[in-house]
């Protein structure tokens, strides 16, 4: 995922009871969403670990999102999460 400016994130407990968070943030769609009509920004939703929630307020917002991937079982996953 290419970096992108957060427009807002949400903290909650899931249906087990678990505290999540998810963070939106708008990015430049690639050139292989324009090749497929993507037109204008796109919104990602990113999983972000409990190590990071309290890195979280409401002046990130409007910040640029800079997370750190590590790979676990074939898949990409935010291990750190920084703003610029």
């Amino acid at each position: 995922m290419q970096n992108g400016e957060i427009i807002g994130y949400s903290r909650f407990n899931s249906k087990k009871g678990k505290e999540v968070m998810y963070v939106d943030v708008a990015v430049s769609p690639s050139d292989f969403d324009k090749q497929f009509g993507r037109v204008g920004w796109k919104v990602e939703q990113i999983w972000i670990p409990s190590s990071c929630f309290d890195k979280f307020n409401e002046s990130v917002v409007g910040k640029i999102f800079d997370a750190k991937y590590e790979i676990y079982g074939g898949r990409a996953n935010v291990v750190d999460v920084a703003f610029k």
